[in-house]
């Protein structure tokens, strides 16, 4: 690597694992090479996989340091990708692609994704998500477009929740994803009342 340190995502793309073999081939996915406007550089969309199956098997207080995530794909040394997890996030892969296919411009940074992966594994669980891909995706439009509004206010924000949204997606701590998950189904309850009744 040209005296260059190893990431996180490259050296947990070495352990040897089932679940580190489900999360490359993962990462192949066409919603990640077509869709996401994030360059898969340093295995960055194999990172957001490596997060999203962390919590569906760990749940949303896992940690997501790589030590948390490491430990996570050693006691799933023979994770298999037809497991009932394997599925979910697949599931909600194929999901994701079919509502943002040729709109993912949103989908810039790695924790914005795997926030959104996160709560369609939830959608795509309850065995009622088909149809309402358009649904989600004018949610999540919606939803990015009034953070963006709330950050650029700075103190002067109006909504505390989109200020912690924003606060959690820079700080790397235990409990962030579940704060994540938790505004982000506020905020579809009361943007897309219709989409909430999935659940």
């Amino acid at each position: 690597q040209e005296g260059m340190p190893l990431t996180s995502s490259e050296k947990l793309n070495a352990v040897p694992s089932k679940l580190t073999d489900y999360c490359r081939s993962a990462a192949n996915h066409i919603f990640f090479a077509q869709t996401v406007a994030i360059p898969n550089t340093r295995y960055a969309h194999f990172d957001i996989v490596a997060k999203v199956a962390t919590i569906e098997i760990e749940g949303l207080d896992a940690g997501l340091r790589l030590d948390d995530i490491r430990e996570v794909f050693l006691s799933q040394s023979s994770f298999a990708s037809t497991s009932a997890t394997g599925k979910r996030i697949k599931a909600a892969l194929d999901f994701l692609q079919k509502a943002f296919k040729g709109k993912g411009s949103s989908l810039r940074t790695r924790t914005i994704v795997q926030s959104l992966l996160t709560l369609t594994c939830r959608l795509v669980s309850t065995g009622r998500s088909q149809g309402y891909e358009s649904k989600l995706r004018k949610f999540f439009e919606i939803f990015m477009s009034e953070l963006a509004e709330q950050v650029e206010m700075g103190q002067s924000a109006t909504d505390s929740d989109y200020v912690t949204f924003q606060r959690s997606v820079s700080a790397n701590i235990k409990g962030a994803a579940k704060t994540r998950q938790e505004i982000l189904l506020r905020k579809l309850f009361r943007i897309a009342p219709d989409l909430a009744e999935i659940f």
